[in-house]
């Protein structure tokens, strides 16, 4: 059985090249795992679906090294995982080197190896690198005065009415947000601001 992996880091990117290369391979809709996860560990649901529906002698393709995953310490692992202990043929449609196949030797193994190594070294910095220029330009924007998270919410023209009234006693929080037409815990929170 053939089986396909694709994965992209946020909902934004997008699937369109890996799954073109899936089915250039000649897999179907059913037999491609789909995830949109980070690839810096293991701990994602298509992925963990796809270790169950493995099966010894089945092949894995996945368009490239990264989209497996880009942790230096856990692609190796994982990688070694799925070659000896599942049993499994890997293609990485991009860097023939790494594709794991029956008969191989050990000198073709060992070369994979080091290959593998050397990809998830350089898969890992440039998930490592991605962080440090977020860090960078979150930090230059907010030099600029860019806030970030949602905007506050504006208060409605009866809520100084309404916590003058709560603050009295003459409403509870409850009431008094109700009037407001306000979430309660926004409200508490805005009125305790109030003198």
């Amino acid at each position: 059985m053939k089986w396909g992996y694709v994965r992209v880091s946020t909902k934004g990117q997008h699937l369109r090249r890996q799954l073109d290369a899936m089915y250039e391979e000649g897999i179907d809709d059913a037999h491609v795992i789909i995830d949109k996860a980070s690839g810096k560990n293991f701990d994602r649901a298509g992925y963990r679906r796809l270790l169950r529906l493995l099966k010894p002698k089945d092949i894995l393709c996945i368009q490239s090294l990264d989209r497996l995953g880009r942790s230096y310490e856990e692609v190796p692992v994982e990688w070694n995982r799925l070659v000896r202990e599942k049993k499994v043929f890997i293609r990485i449609l991009d860097m023939n080197l790494l594709n794991s196949r029956e008969g191989m030797t050990k000198e073709e193994f060992f070369m994979a190896n080091m290959m593998l190594m050397f990809t998830s070294f350089s898969a890992d910095q440039e998930r490592e690198k991605i962080h440090e220029r977020q860090k960078q330009g979150i930090a230059a924007a907010k030099k600029r005065g860019v806030k970030f998270g949602r905007q506050p919410l504006s208060e409605p023209e009866n809520f100084e009415e309404a916590v003058a009234l709560y603050k009295s006693g003459e409403l509870t929080g409850v009431e008094a947000a109700k009037q407001c037409g306000m979430n309660v815990n926004t409200f508490y929170k805005k009125a305790r601001k109030r003198k």
